[in-house]
């Protein structure tokens, strides 16, 4: 290794090895959100499970389809699975790997300029570690790949810049630019940059023809064949759908209408219209500057602003060049012609504008050297503490992002029901009638799910139907089992009315594991039909016991609970109630965590999961039937150090709770709270208990 790549070489090494170390290895099902000062909730891991899906499947992700990603995506995680990486981890490589070409790019363009290595160096770290490039380094999708196109086209047309005389750049920015803006349309901001870029070469266009080997208008006329001729990419969408992939999104690419839909992204047709009054506008580029704030911090928006008035006031041409072209990289994001919610919430084209400033900066420690020969080692000092900024805003939601275990556990959840393991990874591996029929809407969580049934298996036997919001999508699934499996959160989405509209004004809820519903056609009254559900049956409360035979029996009792540590550090509780008779109104459930024989007070609770109503705050005891069994499941999380999971102790002066109190009360009009049943079971430890 020469000495001219040593800092660089470092800086990329230091940026991946952090990267690493937040690297997405499981599934998850996060709906997160980023509230940014521009006002806009900004969803940041909404689609990364689609993509995990569909580089499994051979399958179309939503528009504009991404066939480049897709196609190459497909080929990449199979690759990398011979290694033995977990599928959502070898899809996670996949973004690194391109995040790093992506400032590979960014290093050779501002050595490109004549920067020294330290300077070079001090561009990487800059912008690493913004929240959108650290994340999107390390989840599979769309946009580790945009950065990394768009930095190649601009690596390209500072080349045919230098070497105006030659057409090989100039064919092959033709080639990228295509590419880039087949990936997302948001590139298209890059040509101010990209003609600033490659003006040299394009300024003999008109003056002068070159023969075959030169860079006169013939070459632009071949590139801009080029450009058009690299959307025949596009080819993989019909091609993944007829081939039988069975994950598609919206209406099909095979038909003239569903390859229109990705091709020229209509639904986000009503997202073009930028702002148009003074204040609309004035408000649009604060809103995006602060953004721009958000990922690459203060400083380094001060720094980055710095070296751009240093590099256009203090270099020689082609620095002032490679600066102008920094700057159009900025201003293409401020002043993108398209409305705030596309501009932000496409994300890609802040992390552009963010290497737009790292370049700056590079470029305004090349320009300063000719005054202050320290003034590289200086610019790579003050980018470490930038990077060293950044990573401290934003380590922790990375972690939370990447390493958010719902998905797994609702992968875990689906894989204990009857029926649904299946041991073949084929997808199409034939589903019988009695395969458990499990309905989520197009979202993180149906992701999740997707990724059990076709990417590892754990649920190859399930019947997984995307059912909407508003639960068309059961249409074509019909004629509904009598138990349908979801998850709370769609139960809730859709309604009670849109349920019962499709499996009958009787039916009924309870839980089916942990974050699963089963919606009945009607309500049980025996035994769960596996024999797995049973615990203790546990003993009264205080309180209870002392109203026994006072002849006030509850509607409900608990015929059966228990709770134990799971792996992860929380209790879980699995408990059934049984109606006694019809309750005549609505119960609260309390799950009180204590290490005390009975709660007596507050000061006797160590955690609780308290809900409104049982199964996961859904059913309403008013909605229940006599005789009706209700399962309920709730997981309670404790104060860090209290966990006895996996044989841990206890931390000093931390107190563990060792029995769950759990039962109905009701407040009363007066606002005393009144017990009407009470159970307390003993924690297992998770092993004895055979849960997770």
């Amino acid at each position: 290794m020469t000495a001219r790549l040593r800092w660089s070489a470092v800086a990329l090494c230091a940026v991946a090895a952090v990267w690493l170390t937040t690297l997405q290895t499981d599934i998850t099902a996060g709906n997160d959100s980023l509230t940014h000062p521009s006002g806009l909730v900004d969803p940041l891991m909404d689609d990364s499970g689609e993509f995990v899906v569909a580089w499994h499947t051979w399958g179309v992700t939503h528009p504009p389809g991404y066939p480049l990603l897709n196609l190459a995506g497909n080929v990449a995680v199979r690759g990398v699975g011979l290694t033995g990486a977990a599928p959502a981890a070898a899809a996670s490589l996949v973004s690194w790997v391109l995040m790093l070409t992506a400032f590979w790019h960014l290093a050779a363009i501002v050595r490109a300029a004549g920067a020294s290595e330290a300077a070079a160096a001090a561009a990487v770290l800059l912008p690493a570690f913004g929240e959108l490039v650290w994340l999107y380094a390390c989840v599979a999708e769309a946009y580790a790949l945009g950065l990394c196109l768009a930095l190649a086209c601009l690596r390209l047309a500072v080349r045919a810049g230098d070497r105006p005389h030659a057409a090989g750049p100039v064919l092959a920015l033709g080639l990228v630019f295509g590419l880039a803006v087949g990936h997302h349309r948001t590139l298209l901001a890059l040509i101010p940059a990209l003609a600033v870029a490659a003006w040299p070469a394009w300024a003999l266009g008109p003056l002068r023809r070159f023969g075959p080997g030169g860079a006169g208008a013939t070459a632009w006329g071949r590139a801009l064949g080029l450009a058009v001729l690299s959307l025949g990419v596009y080819a993989y969408l019909p091609l993944a759908a007829r081939a039988g992939s069975p994950w598609i999104y919206g209406r099909s690419p095979a038909t003239l209408d569903g390859f229109l839909d990705a091709f020229l992204a209509r639904e986000y047709a009503g997202q073009l219209t930028p702002p148009t009054t003074p204040a609309a506008v004035a408000a649009a580029v604060a809103g995006r500057l602060a953004f721009l704030a958000r990922e690459i911090t203060p400083f380094g928006l001060v720094l980055g602003a710095a070296g751009l008035a240093l590099a256009l006031g203090f270099g020689g041409p082609r620095l002032r060049r490679a600066a102008l072209a920094a700057a159009a990289m900025v201003a293409g994001f401020l002043a993108a012609p398209v409305s705030q919610p596309l501009v932000i919430g496409t994300h890609l084209l802040v992390m552009v504008a963010g290497a737009g400033l790292a370049m700056g900066w590079g470029l305004g420690a090349a320009a300063a050297a000719t005054r202050w020969p320290r003034s590289g080692a200086a610019a790579l000092a003050l980018s470490a503490v930038a990077a060293a900024g950044a990573w401290r805003a934003h380590h922790s939601d990375i972690a939370i992002y990447a390493q958010d275990p719902a998905g797994r556990r609702l992968v875990d959840a689906v894989a204990a029901l009857p029926g649904a393991a299946g041991a073949a990874r084929d997808a199409s591996r034939p589903e019988t009638a009695a395969a458990p029929l499990v309905v989520e809407a197009w979202s993180p969580r149906y992701f999740a799910l997707a990724y059990g049934k076709w990417a590892t298996g754990e649920v190859a036997g399930v019947r997984l139907v995307d059912a909407r919001s508003d639960l068309v999508g059961l249409d074509a699934a019909a004629p509904l089992p009598d138990v349908v499996y979801t998850t709370p959160e769609l139960v809730a989405l859709a309604g009670w009315e849109r349920w019962s509209a499709r499996l009958g004004a009787s039916m009924g809820l309870e839980s089916a594991g942990d974050g699963i519903v089963a919606v009945r056609r009607a309500p049980r009254h025996g035994p769960e039909p596996d024999g797995s559900a049973g615990g203790t049956s546990g003993a009264p409360s205080a309180a209870e016991a002392g109203s026994a035979g006072a002849g006030d029996r509850p509607a409900v009792t608990v015929e059966w609970a228990r709770a134990w540590w799971a792996p992860d550090g929380d209790i879980r509780l699995e408990v059934e109630w049984r109606a006694v008779r019809a309750p005549d109104a609505d119960a609260h459930v309390l799950v009180h965590a204590t290490d005390r024989p009975a709660v007596r007070g507050p000061e006797d609770i160590l955690a609780q999961a308290d809900r409104q109503h049982p199964v996961y705050g859904l059913y309403p005891t008013s909605r229940w039937t006599a005789g009706q069994r209700v399962r309920d499941d709730y997981r309670i999380r404790v104060a860090p150090g209290a966990s006895a999971a996996n044989g841990r102790s206890a931390a000093d002066g931390v107190r563990r709770p060792r029995f769950v109190e759990v039962g109905l009360y009701r407040v009363m009009p007066d606002g005393a709270f009144r017990d009407l049943v009470r159970r307390r079971v003993a924690i297992e430890p998770a092993a004895a208990a055979g849960g997770s």
